[in-house]
């Protein structure tokens, strides 16, 4: 769990999310639309920092930036939650269930792990990909930052 980036709050304890167009208004221990992001005591928490549902290797031809660095491969990453609710999802298993059950699902993974899991493995990409990667932009953002410093 990490304090989210982009909300503000209310005097009588609301939070509005801001990373996204629902701006929700959330209640003290309530969660937004994407079923990740909750109000404890006045302040806003992305519940699944850290916890990703899906991690795995790919060849970047599969991903829609097929033109960029053909022949490698991207470490394609997801944690639970969506801020949309698209009727066809391939991934609703995952992006359509709640931070408690995402606790079950999931590995935990700090950004730096994940970073040195792609150095390991000689990969130079990270795809944040399979649910709406907004809604996790913390654990993006602290990963990113990572693998800036990693080079």
């Amino acid at each position: 769990m990490k304090e989210a980036l982009f909300y503000n709050r209310t005097e009588d304890n609301l939070v509005i999310c801001q990373i996204c167009h629902h701006k929700c208004k959330i209640k003290p221990d309530k969660l937004g639309i994407c079923q990740v992001r909750k109000n404890i005591d006045g302040k806003l928490y992305l519940m699944v920092y850290e916890h990703l549902v899906s991690a795995s290797m790919d060849p970047i031809e599969k991903k829609p930036l097929f033109n960029f660095y053909p022949g490698f491969s991207t470490l394609s990453v997801a944690t639970c939650g969506c801020n949309m609710r698209c009727t066809h999802c391939q991934n609703h298993s995952i992006s359509q269930c709640s931070w408690e059950e995402n606790k079950l699902l999931s590995q935990k993974v700090s950004p730096e792990k994940l970073v040195q899991t792609c150095l390991d493995k000689n990969c130079r990409i990270i795809s944040y990909t399979y649910t709406e990667p907004t809604i996790f932009y913390e654990y993006a953002l602290d990963t990113m930052t990572c693998g800036q410093e990693q080079g």
